[in-house]
Order: structure tokens, then sequence, then C-alpha cells
């Protein structure tokens, strides 16, 4: 969950202007805004939730449409040679 919330943090810092800006609409299907401003949360959590603050950031949870479940499980899982095949059959 960390990751995902520094995901947003680097980010940020990279636009910023355009953080400024704009409204910025997140999606995820993770509880991304539970985990930043929920009560129970590590230090640094609340470092970034306090750095994100200032930005105008609606978190969103994504639906998932048929051909997003393929990619997201394409996504997630291991390259492995013998799936993608490595051009040397016998």
């Amino acid at each position: 969950m960390e990751k995902l919330a520094l995901v947003v943090v680097v980010s940020a810092c990279k636009l910023k202007p355009y953080f400024q800006s704009h409204p910025i609409e997140v999606l995820t299907v993770t509880p991304l805004c539970t985990i930043l401003h929920g009560p129970c949360h590590s230090r640094r959590l609340a470092k970034w939730a306090v750095e994100l603050s200032e930005y105008d950031i609606e978190y969103k949870s994504r639906i998932s449409a048929k051909a997003q479940v393929l990619a997201d499980f394409l996504t997630k899982l291991p390259a492995n040679k013998a799936i993608l095949g490595d051009g040397n059959r016998t």
C-alpha cells in the first residue's frame, strides 16, 4: 500500500504545476484515500498525506471492465519464458 501512495507523491512532485492548477482524480482498486487519511498509519504515510493535502485530489474506485481485467492480470503475471515463448521450440 505504501508503494501506491509513493506513486501519487512522486507524481505530484514531478507534475507539481499541473497538480496545483487542476483537480486530480486518482482511479484505484485499493482504498488509497482511507489509507492516507486513516488514523492507524505509519509516520511515512502521515507525512505523505500532509504533502498531498495541498492538492485537490479525489480518490475514486475504478470499476474493472472486461478488457481491463485481462490487462490487470497480465501486469501482475511474472515474466516467464514458458508462457511468453522463447521462439526455440523443439
